[in-house]
C-alpha cells in the first residue's frame, strides 16, 4: 500500500497567458515577425515558442513526454509504467538525469508533459524551469511527502511519490488531460503562402468548414487551416458559436441578423452567414447574454 500523500487542489493547475503577437515564418526559417509594422526577430536554434501561443488542436495526437530523473531505478520504473498502462494517452518521446541534459532535450522535444524530479545534478529542477523557453505541464516526482510545497512553487500540474503508484500515476495522467482539455485558444496558425499566420481570436469573424478545407475569416483576409471544424470548436472561446453544421461564428462580431432569421451579418463589410433552425435558439441566446 502506498503511503498517503497530502492533497493536492486542483485550484493549483497552472496557466499561463503569452502577451505575444507574432507572425512566424512556415518552414525552415527560423524568425519570427511583430506587430503591424512587422519588425523582425531572430528565433535562435534549440528556442521554441510557447505551447499556449502556438497551441495543438489534433485532439488525436497523444501528448509527448519527457521524464527527468537523476536515478535510473525510478526513471525505468516510470517509463514502464507510462507504456503499459498509459500508451494510448502519452509517449515517452526523452529521459535526462541532469539539469543541463534536461534542458536540451527539453527545447528539443518540447514536450507536452514534463516527469521532474526537483534534485538534479548541474542545476536542480527550479532552475531548469526558469531557463526552459517551451511551456509544459510538470509533474513532480519526489521521495518526500513534505514537498507538496515545492510541487506549488513549480507551478506542477501533480505530483508523485517515489516509487510511483500506479493509481497515483493514473490521476495524474487523468489532471494533465484534463488540464490540456480546458485550454482555450488564444491565436490560431493559418498558413498563407509561404509564412504562418497567427490569429488573433478577437479578430476572427467566422470559421467555415468547405470540402475539407477549414477557412478563417478575418475582417480583411482568408486563411487555411488543417484543424477540423469539429476540432475547433472544442477549443475556442465561449463567444464562439456554431450557426451551422459548416460554420462557427464569433458572436462579438455579429452586426444584423435577417428579418427571418436566417442570415447574420458579421463585421464591417456584413459577411452573410447562414443561421440553420437547429441552432438559432442557442445562437440569439449566447448573442444577448453571451456565456
Amino acid at each position: 500500500m502506498s503511503e498517503r500523500r497530502p492533497p493536492f487542489p486542483s485550484s493549483w493547475v497552472a496557466s499561463s497567458t503569452p502577451h505575444i503577437s507574432t507572425q512566424p515564418p512556415f518552414g525552415s526559417s527560423r524568425g519570427a515577425f511583430l506587430g503591424s509594422e512587422r519588425h523582425a526577430l531572430a528565433v535562435p536554434p534549440g528556442a521554441a515558442l510557447s505551447r499556449s501561443f502556438i497551441p495543438t488542436m489534433n485532439s488525436n495526437r497523444k501528448l509527448t513526454a519527457v521524464i527527468v530523473e537523476d536515478e535510473e531505478g525510478p526513471r525505468q520504473l516510470l517509463k514502464r509504467l507510462l507504456a503499459r498502462r498509459h500508451s494510448e494517452v502519452i509517449e515517452v518521446v526523452g529521459e535526462a538525469d541532469t539539469g543541463p541534459a534536461a534542458l536540451s532535450l527539453c527545447e528539443e522535444r518540447q514536450p507536452d508533459v514534463l516527469f521532474l524530479d526537483l534534485h538534479l545534478p548541474g542545476f536542480d529542477g527550479f532552475d531548469l524551469l526558469s531557463q526552459l523557453r517551451t511551456e509544459t505541464h510538470v509533474v513532480i516526482t519526489t521521495g518526500d511527502s513534505q514537498q507538496a510545497v515545492e510541487a506549488y512553487r513549480a507551478k506542477a500540474v501533480d505530483y508523485l511519490l517515489k516509487p510511483v503508484d500506479p493509481e497515483q500515476l493514473r490521476d495524474a495522467v487523468n489532471r494533465v488531460v484534463g488540464a490540456i482539455a480546458n485550454e482555450k485558444i488564444v491565436r490560431i496558425l493559418c498558413r498563407d503562402r509561404d509564412t504562418t499566420r497567427v490569429v488573433h481570436t478577437d479578430e476572427i469573424l467566422l470559421i467555415h468548414a468547405d470540402e475539407g478545407y477549414t477557412n478563417v475569416h478575418t475582417e480583411g483576409a482568408s486563411y487555411l487551416l488543417n484543424d477540423s471544424l469539429s476540432a475547433l470548436a472544442e477549443r475556442l472561446p465561449s463567444h464562439f458559436i456554431r450557426v451551422h453544421r459548416t460554420t462557427i461564428v464569433n458572436i462579438r462580431h455579429v452586426t444584423e441578423i435577417s428579418k427571418g432569421n436566417d442570415f447574420a451579418y458579421l463585421g464591417s463589410k456584413h459577411h452573410e452567414v447562414t443561421i440553420s433552425r437547429r441552432h438559432l435558439r442557442e445562437f440569439r441566446r449566447t448573442l444577448m447574454y453571451e456565456r
